[in-house]
């Protein structure tokens, strides 16, 4: 339309249709919009640099909004449910920006594996964070070995095992990496220095 640039958040005011293909016994539906109006929420900048209104943008916040989350998740809540109450909040809390594909890619993969890491982190010279994440009951022992493969293949120097409550962080020293990780709990982030390391500015 001209009214707006990629990255850029708007309101569009119109009538949506659905168009029918396919038969009466196994239809398909193609939506689409006959716009009346389109209004531009912001200015220029494009998304990555804009803050959304519930992001989580430092440890501070994202520590309060887990406790809540941690004290109502059920037992039986799925790894994905983990994934965006927990997980995905404490990635940006360390300043990674999910929105930014050159940044934050979730299942990401290579052309030399078929595995994929949940979270791959990007610096400037390749994966530099990988973090991996379980369901709120899942024992970390017994998946950090699936962790350190991911840190090997993808050549990233720092990983973090979590299942929301607990934390399971690697870091790369000297020429490899620590047989046993730092453990943390939620409760103990605030005060963990180790957390430096694995900011997005680190």
């Amino acid at each position: 339309t001209g009214q707006a640039i990629s990255g850029n958040r708007v309101r569009v005011t119109g009538v949506v249709r659905l168009e029918q293909q396919g038969t009466n016994q196994d239809p398909v539906f193609d939506p689409h919009m006959m716009a009346g109006s389109i209004e531009r929420l912001d200015d220029e900048q494009p998304i990555e640099h804009q803050s959304s209104p519930n992001a989580v943008t430092d440890l501070e916040t994202y520590l309060d909004l887990a406790s809540t989350a941690v004290s109502t998740l059920p037992d039986d809540a799925r790894e994905e449910e983990t994934k965006a109450k927990l997980v995905t909040p404490f990635v940006e809390a360390l300043g990674w920006n999910k929105f930014n594909g050159t940044e934050v890619r979730l299942e990401y993969t290579e052309s030399k594996t078929n595995q994929r890491p949940d979270y791959v982190l990007f610096g400037p010279d390749g994966p530099a964070v990988i973090v991996e994440a379980k369901q709120t009951g899942t024992s970390l022992e017994s998946k950090e070995s699936q962790l350190l493969d991911y840190l090997r293949v993808f050549g990233a120097d720092r990983g973090v095992l979590t299942n929301g409550k607990k934390f399971h962080i690697f870091i790369h020293t000297g020429d490899r990496l620590p047989k046993k990780p730092i453990e943390l709990t939620l409760d103990e982030l605030s005060d963990a220095s180790i957390l430096h390391q694995l900011r997005r500015d680190a």
